[in-house]
């Protein structure tokens, strides 16, 4: 090679294709800077106007609900108030017609004849009136309905609105009730349309008009006053939200010389879509913000580009081309050469003993270095114990499936009960069930499916599909490779797994939304009984919200004392004499009724602390009544399955009623019969140290559910109860048999039945007749406050006897 030309440097490329290329990079980041901050805002304004208009749209559907609820209840009234005329019709007069019209809080009524001549009127203006033809009322008296409401209308005889009921009795005569439509106003006022769309568009001044279009695209509330009323049928953005779509558009609005972006969502009445809610946004401050954004990233671009260039001439180019000169001086075609000579002054000092070392180790740095990059390249991209894909190439497919627009699933598997591998045979042995379950998955490997391990005993897969159909065909393979035994250690190894399946774009469009939701419906495949696969559903989400609310009210509940009883009275069916009383729990802050929250307590293992408290606060009432001087009479408290987890619930009794000195009879445990399954035998051994200590045990509702004479011969219960459900059942004339033969199975039994739910006097007399001792229910009683208890304590009920 001839030397000078070795020590001639190439000023284009050192000095000015880097002066180029700043410039160049300048302009390129200017304009991928105006269009992606373009789109990120109008990204921006779009959801935003989705979230107005979502908003708008809930005002409307509730203001709607609001005054279809009152309007029900206000025809609901005027109907009762003319079923009350009609039931006095044979003593009626102007003033019976008053107090029912003050009564019900209605404004008129009249009863006319067969003929339509008004007869008694509660204002007495019209005494004598006849209905003429043509009249609404005339059309009423021409139909063969029994019953009608009208719509607000304009009064026969006056300017005055009404809204009217009609009743007609078995004569022709009717009943007409009215309410005056000021009232109805009044009544509604504040929930109208028109006052929602204008607080809307008044909210934020880029709002520039807000509007309600109903299911004919006719517009009816708009914060435009003189367009309510146009007509929107032509326009087919609107037509596409009535099918259930969300539209955004950009269109110029002449009257106001703006540009606005309008969103357009559909408004639900039920199941129903009954129109549109619309927000138009000025784009204006979103146009001016971009050009601004753009000005100020190319000035930025540029100034950072100049001062690099004068860094870089000072501190990189000039010293690079000295650099460049002494190693022009290296003999590059062989590794053995004289170092290179440094003066401390160079800028690249440090450099220059680098590159002596680096060439003196070249072959064995590039060998070392080439192992070390494919170990790098593994650790970063598989799992170090199944060798499996990990997280982060999971991501990497997820994405590259969602440039191609391609249906794709996140599958979530789970292993059910690995802990208990991990605590009974070691760490050991359950990593070796995850390298054999790994190779399983890996059968299922191929250009559709992509197997990764998640972390723990979880694997994520992603399903690429045509439809839904080849998702269920491919979930059902991955079911039934799982469902086959493995071998673990020489020996055969069933594994059972919980799935979870989140579908993209229709249940999320990023990969960490669709991973918690398929962890959701994982989690409700789990405690539906493992071993079974679940789809991600809102409900679902929204059940799982719902649960959590309810154990977070639970937890305050339990913490703060928040919990109450309610008592309802048992009563002697033959003598009205109540003989005891079963507790109900109740929360003091909230209407969760017990069936709710009682079985997410259990779910959560809150159920223990509540059963004390249901114990503590039965057994202290006890004593309450006690020290008032009253006869004691039993209090049953319902016994939840999760209780028998609690070890020392029965020393917990035995200590508060001997702390009471309450004696052990007069409290009652009632047990489902779900806790005496397959003769378990912590069930048996519970009930016989409660009834070793005194205490008095019910089996509840008997029934409905496994109902066995096992039961009753096998487990020492004092009284069997009838659950409601059953009641409303068979206690009648044809099924009473029924009832009359577990009576006297009970009587074999030497057990006392009492009856839940009895409602009316027919199921008192029909128990009367079937020899039953014990009746409970509505009839009697609801359940009531202890205070209200000391009230009736004493009370006699009329059994009809």
């Amino acid at each position: 090679m001839n030397r000078n030309k070795r020590n001639v440097t190439n000023n284009f490329k050192l000095v000015y294709l880097p002066l180029l290329f700043t410039l160049f990079s300048v302009f390129a980041i200017a304009f991928f800077a105006h269009i992606s901050t373009q789109r990120a805002l109008i990204h921006q304004m779009e959801q935003s106007g989705e979230d107005l208009a979502l908003l708008l749209s809930r005002k409307i559907e509730s203001e709607i609900g609001h005054f279809n609820y009152i309007n029900e209840v206000l025809e609901r009234n005027l109907l009762i108030a003319g079923k009350a005329v009609l039931a006095e019709k044979d003593y009626l007069n102007n003033e019976r017609l008053r107090d029912i019209r003050d009564f019900f809080e209605v404004h008129e009524i009249f009863w006319y004849s067969n003929q339509g001549e008004v007869l008694f009127s509660s204002s007495s203006d019209y005494i004598g009136w006849k209905v003429k033809p043509g009249d609404p009322i005339d059309q009423f008296m021409t139909q063969s309905k029994e019953v009608f409401v009208e719509d607000i209308r304009k009064a026969t005889e006056n300017d005055e609105y009404f809204k009217f009921a009609y009743l007609r009795d078995d004569e022709g005569s009717f009943v007409q009730v009215g309410y005056r439509a000021e009232y109805l106003n009044l009544k509604t006022d504040k929930y109208k349309i028109q006052t929602i769309v204008e607080r809307i568009a008044n909210n934020d001044d880029n709002i520039l008009y807000a509007l309600f279009i109903d299911e004919n695209l006719i517009a009816i509330a708009d914060s435009d006053l003189e367009d309510i009323g146009v007509d929107y049928s032509e326009v087919v953005d609107y037509q596409n939200v009535l099918s259930g779509e969300v539209r955004a558009f950009e269109w110029y609005y002449p009257q106001l010389g703006n540009h606005v972006l309008e969103v357009a969502v559909p408004l639900f009445y039920g199941d129903e879509i009954i129109g549109i809610a619309a927000v138009g946004i000025s784009m204006d401050e979103t146009e001016r913000n971009v050009i601004l954004l753009t000005v100020m990233f190319i000035l930025l671009a540029f100034i950072i580009s100049v001062g690099f260039y004068i860094i870089q001439r000072k501190n990189v180019i000039k010293p690079v081309m000295m650099l460049n000169k002494d190693i022009q001086l290296i003999e590059t075609k062989q590794l053995s050469f004289q170092p290179l000579e440094v003066s401390e002054n160079k800028s690249f000092a440090g450099l220059y003993d680098t590159i002596n070392e680096l060439l003196a180790k070249l072959r064995e740095s590039f060998n070392q270095n080439k192992h070390l990059n494919q170990e790098i390249e593994e650790m970063a991209y598989k799992d170090y114990l199944t060798k499996l894909p990990n997280r982060f190439s999971l991501s990497k497919k997820f994405n590259k499936l969602v440039k191609n627009n391609e249906l794709v699933s996140i599958v979530l598997l789970d292993l059910d009960n690995f802990k208990e591998f991990n605590d009974t045979k070691g760490h050991l042995y359950g990593d070796q069930i995850l390298v054999v379950v790994s190779e399983r998955l890996k059968e299922l490997d191929n250009d559709q499916i992509f197997i990764s391990r998640f972390g723990g005993d979880e694997f994520l897969l992603l399903f690429s599909c045509h439809d839904e159909l080849e998702l269920k065909r491919n979930i059902y393979d991955l079911e039934k490779i799982i469902s086959q035994p493995f071998i673990v250690q020489k020996e055969e190894v069933v594994i059972e797994a919980s799935i979870g399946i989140s579908l993209y774009p229709k249940d999320d469009i990023h990969l960490n939304g669709l991973i918690s939701k398929a962890d959701i419906a994982m989690y409700q495949a789990k405690i539906s009984g493992k071993n079974q696969s679940t789809y991600f559903t809102e409900s679902l989400k929204n059940s799982i919200v719902q649960k959590n609310n309810i154990q977070e009210i639970l937890r305050y509940s339990i913490k703060n004392k928040r919990f109450k009883l309610l008592y309802q009275p048992q009563v002697d069916v033959q003598t009205g004499e109540i003989i005891g009383f079963e507790a109900l729990i109740r929360l003091k802050d909230n209407s969760i009724s017990p069936n709710e929250f009682i079985t997410i307590a259990e779910e959560k293992g809150l159920i223990g602390k509540i059963g004390r408290f249901v114990i503590e606060e039965a057994i202290l009432q006890l004593s309450k009544w006690k020290g008032m001087g009253l006869d004691l009479k039993p209090i049953a408290i319902n016994f939840s399955a999760k209780q028998l987890s609690d070890k020392g619930v029965t020393n917990y009794i035995d200590v508060l009623l001997k702390r009471y000195n309450i004696p052990p009879q007069y409290l009652d445990i009632e047990i489902t019969e779900s806790i005496l399954l397959d003769d378990d035998c912590e069930a048996i051994n519970f009930i016989n140290r409660l009834k070793g200590m005194g205490v008095k045990v019910s089996l509840d509702d008997f029934g409905t559910g496994y109902s066995s004479l096992k039961y009753l011969s096998k487990f020492p219960v004092d009284k069997m109860k009838l659950d409601k459900s059953f009641i409303d059942q068979y206690l009648n004339q044809s099924g009473k048999k029924i009832i009359k033969q577990l009576i006297l199975l009970a009587e074999a039994f030497d057990l006392d039945v009492v009856v839940e739910g009895v409602e009316t006097i027919e199921q008192v007399r029909l128990l009367q007749d079937l020899k039953c001792k014990i009746i409970q229910g509505y009839y009697f009683s609801k359940p009531l406050k202890a205070e209200e208890i000391i009230e009736i304590y004493s009370k006699k009920f009329d059994v009809g006897v």
